[in-house]
C-alpha cells in the first residue's frame, strides 16, 4: 500500500509494533546520540541536521548512556596501557618538581612515587 500521509503511516506502524503512543519526535534523542557517539559526527553537524539552533537545545537531546561512558573508559584503558610510561614521566616532570606537591601533601594514596620512579628507570620490571 503506498504511503499517502507520513503521519497516518506512522500511527499505523507504531500501533502494529505495539507502541501506539510513540511519537516520531521521541526518536530524536536516539538519533543525536547515534550521530555523535556511534558514528563520530561533530556536534555542530548533528545540530545542523537536527535543526538545533543553540547548544543548550542540542544538549537536551544529547543523551549519554552508562554503556557509552563504559565504552569511553575502555578506549582510554586501551590507549593508556601502552603509553603509561610516558604518562607517568610527564606527570613527574610537570608536576612533582615544580610544585613540590609531594613534599607538601605527600604522595597520592593510590601511588607510591618511589615505585613509579623505579618503573621509569627499569620499565621491563
Amino acid at each position: 500500500m503506498p504511503i499517502r500521509s507520513f503521519y497516518d503511516s506512522w500511527r499505523e506502524a507504531v500501533k502494529d509494533a505495539g507502541f501506539p503512543d510513540l511519537l516520531f519526535h521521541d526518536l530524536r534523542p536516539s538519533a543525536v546520540r547515534n550521530m555523535v557517539q556511534k558514528i563520530g559526527m561533530s556536534a555542530e553537524r548533528a545540530m545542523e541536521i537536527n535543526g538545533h539552533k543553540t547548544r543548550s537545545c542540542f544538549e537536551r537531546y544529547h543523551i549519554v548512556s552508562f554503556a557509552d561512558i563504559r565504552e569511553s573508559g575502555a578506549k582510554m584503558d586501551t590507549w593508556i596501557k601502552p603509553n603509561i610510561y610516558f604518562v607517568i614521566q610527564f606527570l613527574l616532570d610537570e608536576f612533582e618538581p615544580a610544585s613540590g606537591l609531594l613534599d607538601q601533601f605527600g604522595p597520592p594514596a593510590h601511588a607510591d612515587c618511589d615505585v613509579i620512579r623505579g618503573l621509569l628507570q627499569n620499565p621491563d620490571r
